[in-house]
């Protein structure tokens, strides 16, 4: 029979690295929604036009509705800044 003990180093460590994977799958969601749209999105529509387009795609895909407030903004800024 295996002996555990509470070490508050190895739960620290545990706890960091369950924090980095969170980080790292948030960001690939990120980067994944940026190369689904980007392509839809270029320097001749207006910022109206790329408002619409980002409603009408990214916020109806799945992996959006679950990010974060602060996520959501920042694939909507990268999206509509693409020139």
């Amino acid at each position: 029979m295996k002996n555990f003990k509470n070490n508050s180093s190895s739960n620290n460590g545990t706890t960091k690295e369950q924090q980095r994977n969170t980080n790292n799958n948030i960001n690939n969601n990120i980067y994944y929604l940026f190369n689904k749209y980007k392509g839809q999105f270029s320097i001749f529509q207006t910022s109206e036009e790329k408002v619409e387009i980002f409603k009408q795609t990214c916020m109806k895909d799945d992996i959006y509705e679950k990010l974060t407030q602060e996520d959501k903004t920042e694939i909507y800024t990268r999206l509509l800044s693409i020139k």
